[in-house]
């Protein structure tokens, strides 16, 4: 390689590397931390108020309320291009290290188009979060390979347009490997119907993950918690199931859909 790239290439040796903003720590035997303490650092040197107080949790008890149309104001727009601004720098950094402010972050990624002082302040919580605990860091540390653990939930009708919200989390020991937080796009007529839809959202993620620890070799045991602890779900090692009977296979495995007879 490095005869083709030349000094283009780089090697680091090392417990401790430096990749995307991302500070991975193999120093403890078993465990990868992951952290982005001198990203958050940047967030906060580029957002125009100083945040001097710290916040227990990333959002409220009314993260996902909005003001009626007469009642809002909105926010001037160099605010508003802050605010979009800041909430893309919080979406990278959620997507890799703090996956503790997705939920938040979700919610205000549907605000950008023309936020309000509400959002401005819901912002401001997330960076008071941040504030107290910047140097938490994403901990990993896998059982084996061959059990992935999954955990689906939904909350119904919560957005201001009636459609529910989604989360997922896969883990392979301690840590979410894999997780998400997101508006749902259906609106659903039931708490039922929604928990149905987040299934459905989650899925594809799902069906990702088992193929691709699958075609490691050995048999995989899948466990899929979903309001209460799921079953453990069994495929044969190397055997190609068609998606379509496979998601039909783990839904009916997990109770999702009555089974027929």
């Amino acid at each position: 390689m490095g005869d083709f790239y030349g000094n283009r290439i780089t090697v680091n040796r090392g417990d401790v590397h430096d990749y995307l903003g991302m500070d991975l720590d193999y120093s403890k035997k078993g465990v990868l931390q992951v952290s982005m303490i001198k990203y958050i650092k940047k967030v906060f040197d580029d957002f125009p108020e100083l945040i001097t107080s710290t916040a227990a949790t990333p959002a409220g008890e009314n993260l996902f309320k909005v003001r009626d149309e007469a009642d809002r104001k909105v926010i001037p727009e160099e605010q508003a291009r802050t605010f979009h601004h800041t909430v893309a720098q919080l979406l990278f950094l959620s997507g890799r290290a703090r996956p503790d402010i997705k939920t938040a972050v979700a919610f205000l990624t549907t605000r950008v188009k023309e936020p309000d002082e509400d959002d401005w302040g819901k912002l401001k919580r997330v960076l008071k979060y941040l504030k107290g605990m910047r140097h938490m860091k994403l901990r990993l540390t896998v059982d084996n390979m061959h059990t992935l653990r999954w955990w689906v939930d939904a909350s119904y009708g919560v957005h201001w347009d009636c459609k529910g919200h989604t989360g997922m989390m896969m883990s392979l020991g301690k840590g979410a490997v894999m997780s998400f937080s997101h508006r749902q796009k259906l609106n659903a007529r039931s708490s039922t119907e929604a928990e149905l839809i987040g299934i459905d959202d989650a899925l594809p993620y799902i069906m990702w993950g088992l193929y691709a620890v699958l075609h490691r070799g050995p048999g995989v045991r899948s466990y899929f918690e979903h309001s209460a602890p799921g079953q453990p779900v069994n495929y044969p090692p190397g055997e190609e199931w068609p998606v379509v009977e496979l998601e039909a296979h783990q839904a009916h495995q997990q109770q999702v859909f009555p089974r027929e007879g």
